[in-house]
């Protein structure tokens, strides 16, 4: 059944009111939560004042039945509902969704399912078991949502949303429980059977939908190619690109053939025709939502533009929703993962239009690309990739299955291109379209029939520069097609006038579509007198520059930019170095301010300055570009972005001040991408060049970051030199907030080293600094935060749990959000070290949450693994072993010792699971062993108590 599934989904009314939400499961049938259909005194509501507001109309209720335990009720509806949900099971660790929105302005909900039917005790005392969900988003009241469905990512319901988790925890007595981001479901199964429901759904399923309102396709970006209207030949592959296509099963459609064959121009005219419902193959075929055009000659190709231009496609508040994932998503995985999902009710097609540009010499992927690709082929719902490119994509040979390839290896047959000829010269001017037909057959034979070379000779003749003989007697002195393309496009440009080809020169150095006033900017103060819409004109005429109306900008073909930028003079007024400057200040001047920043399309022309700095061979000013920027494109999850373009000067800098900003802010993405062990010396580096400087500042920052570098690679012995250091000159300048920060550091770097004694020491340093500023709520965090590790490497259980909510109490007021997953991390295993096992693990679901929040590999990892922890007390095997891989996999991703750990736990419990208890015994010495020095992991004492108990119930045959 093929529906909008957001028809399905509307909001409760009692009287007319608003009260929550729900959603019909079949043509009679709806479901809600069991609290919203009782009144004050907790009696049921007459079933006459309760409705169902769907986004095709009001239905009304017939009758209501209700389930105290499950608080979950069956609305049977008086009117006939056109569109419902399709009921399925729950997945552990699964992405989960929420679609409702109480009110228009409400955001839709979305996290992972943290555990599968778990004994809860509901708000009316009730024990029952429900799907525990956690939230991605902000903590927040989600009451309003009540009675919606949870659906996972295909769209099937797997539960009914019926309560939200409250911390104990209050700001203050007279402030209400803060809401957390734990939720539960009642599962649908629990709800089919209770109410006797499976003949209902039974009958759903065989009904078709009607009603269903027709879906418009939208399309975003703008493909290479132009002329479709002329557009020749390829019958045959057209019929089998748009076969593949509308196949549900396909994943990858790759055109492969050499420059100028016209591989773009296939692409776009196929997409063309989609996007308007025509299919060359003559089938019936489902429409296409949504089509997204990407280029490495226009708008760039890269994961982050991917899911920006598909956010952009669905629009309205699922586009700003999406913004929000890309922003707190922990792993580029889970953000094209959550992209999936929002792309998965309807067939969208991405075109990665000259894809050679991102490849390497052998084909192969970037890492970023790569994981994309491995996504979109595992993936249960993915888009359709449709690729063009010169060099076939290397895929692992298991992967080669889902490349349908097409490979354009001939130009057009000669009748086609002589066609195509006499259509480029409408009107006659270039005296091609009434020439011979002989002559023209020639032509075409001679340029092998590549559309683009076909292209060039009516430009050429249009202005009379060459004639149809004298282009044959050039053409016929070579004998290399690829020599013969580049020569007729370089005798094409040496034949312009000088205004016409300084522009191709200048358009050639931009390298994507700009506006005219780009242009004009550039050239003005070079040549005050070259009128450029002259010179535009003209080319426009001559096939030699593409124009998009809708923009009003313009672009040469990218094989023309690729020539035309190749034979410019390095050097000179007018040569690359030169106009990559004059470039580079240009989109200096239209830059958004940092104030009005909001997401990494804000910084789009810093990005372009900064490339077009590299290209000028300016690396200093590049680096001062970049290091205004960075570090917001590394907290919008923008890191591997801001790696690739600091790798893009390193090793290249002269000046102190562009080093250390450079050192910085790659180490600070390394910091949080990983690896270690290059965070550390980039610290290093910008420590002693901002040293050198005299910049205390990013002295203290560099400080900070080296003494956890340090602290992760088991070095305290740095860490509390760097630590220490980062104090003093904290306290030279008399700044509070950076000292009470470092003293943090150093606390924790003595705990790890497992000294308690010099921990607690600094931990009082702190409990000074809070009685001398007492109103400091960032102050009495960093304390509070301290002292509970100190407690908990103490083995002062309770008072590690007590000193952590005074902690995650102050951080919240204080508006800083960076320290919570930690501390969330050390109350759980205090709470796991006293048998509080529900406690704990909510305790490190809600750390890693904050973890993601902020992303922030580590505290991801560490609640993970000492997640995995608590389920193996718990004896939740499903739970244990997918937990355990997820925190290994993120652990090693870090790059930190800690995922020597991570991965031995992960063996132990996958071992634990196939009952092999000698290799779960040994494994988790290796666990044990991996987990010494950080106090941030549960005690290796634990895991070798466990271990001695497997091997004991070993020899006994236990």
């Amino acid at each position: 059944m093929s529906l909008d599934r957001t028809l399905a989904v509307g909001t409760l009314l009692v009287k007319g009111r608003l009260r929550g939400c729900g959603f019909t499961l079949g043509p009679r049938l709806a479901l809600t939560a069991n609290h919203l259909v009782r009144g004050s005194d907790g009696q049921p509501l007459d079933a006459a004042s309760v409705s169902l507001e769907l986004p095709g109309g009001t239905l009304a209720v017939e009758r209501i039945e209700t389930d105290l335990g499950l608080d979950v009720a069956v609305l049977y509806l008086a009117d006939r509902a056109s569109i419902w949900l399709p009921p399925g099971t729950a997945v552990q660790n699964a992405r989960w969704q929420v679609i409702t929105q109480p009110q228009p302005n409400d955001p839709q909900l979305d996290g992972r399912v943290t555990a599968i039917r778990r004994p809860f005790l509901n708000h009316k005392g009730y024990k029952t078991m429900a799907h525990q969900l956690l939230v991605d988003t902000e903590a927040d009241d989600y009451e309003g949502y009540s009675g919606s469905p949870v659906e996972s990512p295909s769209g099937v319901v797997v539960g009914v949303l019926v309560e939200q988790v409250r911390s104990r925890l209050r700001a203050s007595a007279a402030d209400p429980k803060r809401a957390l981001p734990l939720l539960y479901a009642t599962p649908i199964e629990e709800v089919i059977e209770r109410f006797s429901l499976e003949s209902a759904v039974d009958e759903a399923k065989a009904l078709e939908t009607t009603n269903v309102p027709a879906i418009s396709c939208r399309m975003i970006g703008i493909p290479v190619a132009y002329g479709l209207d002329v557009f020749r030949n390829r019958v045959r592959e057209r019929e089998l690109i748009s076969g593949y296509l509308i196949a549900p099963t396909t994943r990858l459609i790759t055109i492969v053939g050499r420059r100028g064959i016209g591989k773009s121009a296939l692409a776009a005219k196929v997409l063309d025709l989609a996007a308007n419902g025509q299919w060359p193959h003559g089938a019936d075929a489902p429409p296409i939502r949504g089509i997204v055009c990407l280029s490495t000659r226009t708008s760039g190709i890269t994961v982050e533009r991917i899911f920006m231009d598909c956010a952009r496609i669905l629009g309205g508040e699922e586009e700003e929703r999406l913004h929000a994932v890309w922003r707190n998503q922990r792993s580029l995985g889970d953000r094209i993962h959550e992209l999936f999902s929002a792309l998965s009710p309807g067939r969208f097609i991405i075109l990665l239009d000259n894809l050679e540009d991102k490849l390497g010499d052998e084909g192969q992927l970037d890492e970023e690309l790569s994981t994309f690709f491995d996504i979109a082929f595992r993936a249960r719902h993915a888009p359709c990739l449709l690729v063009t490119t010169q060099i076939p994509l290397a895929l692992k040979p298991e992967l080669l299955r889902f490349d349908i390839r097409i490979n354009l290896v001939d130009g057009l047959p000669v009748g086609d291109a002589v066609e195509l000829l006499r259509d480029l010269d409408r009107n006659g001017e270039a005296g091609i379209r009434y020439a011979p037909p002989k002559e023209l057959a020639r032509a075409a034979e001679r340029v092998y029939g590549i559309p683009r070379a076909l292209e060039l000779v009516v430009g050429a003749m249009a202005d009379d520069y060459l004639t149809l003989p004298t282009l044959q007697n050039l053409l016929e002195e070579f004998t290399e097609r690829g020599d013969v393309l580049a020569n007729l496009v370089q005798e094409r440009y040496e034949l312009l006038d000088a205004e016409a080809r300084f522009v191709m020169d200048v358009l050639a150095v931009f390298g994507r579509p700009v506006p005219r006033r780009a242009l004009e900017w550039t050239i003005g103060p070079l040549e005050p007198d070259l009128d450029v819409g002259r010179a535009l004109g003209a080319l426009a005429r001559a096939h030699m520059v593409a124009v998009d109306r809708s923009t009003w900008s313009f672009a040469l073909h990218p094989m023309d930019t690729d020539l035309t930028y190749g034979q410019l003079s390095p050097d000179g007024e007018r040569g690359k170095r030169a106009l990559n400057r004059r470039v580079a200040d240009w989109y200096a001047s239209e830059e958004v301010p940092e104030q009005q920043w909001r997401s990494t399309s804000d910084v789009t022309f810093h990005r372009y300055e900064f490339e077009h700095r590299v290209r000028a061979g300016d690396f200093d000013k590049a680096a001062r570009v970049l290091g205004a920027f960075d570090e917001f494109l590394i907290l919008q999850g923008s890191v591997s972005s801001a790696v690739s373009m600091h790798l893009l000067i390193d090793g290249r800098l002269e000046d102190p001040e562009a080093r250390t900003m450079h050192y910085l802010g790659l180490g600070i993405a390394r910091i949080r991408g990983g690896p270690f062990s290059e965070a550390a010396d980039l610290l290093e580096r910008a420590f002693e060049s901002a040293t050198a400087t005299g910049d205390v500042q990013r002295q203290q920052r560099s400080l900070l970051q080296l003494g956890k570098a340090y602290r992760q690679q088991r070095d305290p012995e740095h860490a509390i030199g760097a630590l220490t250091t980062a104090i003093e000159i904290a306290r030279g300048a008399d700044d509070l907030v950076h000292e009470a920060h470092s003293l943090l550091g150093l606390c924790l770097t003595h705990c790890y080293a497992g000294n308690a004694e010099l921990a607690s020491q600094v931990a009082d340093e702190l409990d000074a600094l809070v009685a001398r500023h007492p109103a400091d709520d960032l102050l009495a965090g960093r304390a509070a935060d301290a002292r509970s590790i100190v407690c908990l490497v103490s083995q002062q259980w309770q008072q590690a749990i007590e000193a952590a909510e005074l902690a995650l109490v102050t951080y919240v007021r204080s508006g800083v959000p960076e320290a919570i997953g930690y501390v969330r991390n050390i109350e759980g295993i205090a709470h796991l070290a006293i048998g509080r096992l529900e406690e704990a693990i909510q305790s490190f679901q809600l750390g890693r949450h904050e973890g993601s929040m902020v992303e922030t590999i580590e505290v991801e990892g560490l609640c993970l693994f000492n997640l995995t922890w608590a389920y193996w007390v718990a004896g939740w095997l499903p739970e244990l072993v997918e937990t355990a891989r997820e925190a290994a996999d993120l652990l090693e991703a870090w790059g930190g010792l800690d995922a020597l750990a991570a991965r031995a736990l992960a063996e132990a419990a996958e071992a634990m699971a196939a009952g092999d208890q000698k290799a779960a015994a040994d494994l988790l010495l290796r666990t044990a062993h991996g987990a010494r020095g950080n106090a941030e992991l549960c005690p290796p004492a634990w895991f070798e108590e466990e271990a001695r108990r497997l091997s004991s119930a070993e020899a006994d045959g236990s």
